[in-house]
């Protein structure tokens, strides 16, 4: 089934399951500015955005787990046009916890 917006990509149950999953399975807010220690997760942001990237909305390797702080810094970014995937990216200085992409299995 094809979706026009990220609202409604929202609204599905396979999201809410899936959102649901992912912060069960990653508690702690993976804190790509690394600017608190731990902090449970509220959010599951999409690392390559839903506008622009709808296909990869149930992807778990675009998946993070972020707190409502952090989603909203990065969110804030996004609206601005700049580029935020480096934030989530395991092998610089940013983002204190661990991608799924380096945990989940292919």
């Amino acid at each position: 089934m094809e979706y026009k917006s990220p609202d409604q990509i929202r609204e599905t149950s396979r999201w809410k399951k899936l959102s649901e999953y992912i912060r069960r399975k990653y508690p702690l807010c993976f804190n790509p500015f690394n600017d608190h220690g731990l902090k449970p997760a509220d959010d599951v942001h999409h690392i390559l955005p839903l506008k622009t990237h709808p296909k990869l909305a149930y992807e778990k390797s675009n998946l993070v787990s972020l707190c409502r702080q952090c989603h909203a810094k990065v969110e804030r970014l996004t609206k601005t046009g700049q580029s935020t995937e480096f934030l989530f990216d395991t092998q610089n200085d940013m983002g204190g916890g661990k991608s799924q992409k380096t945990t989940e299995p292919s």
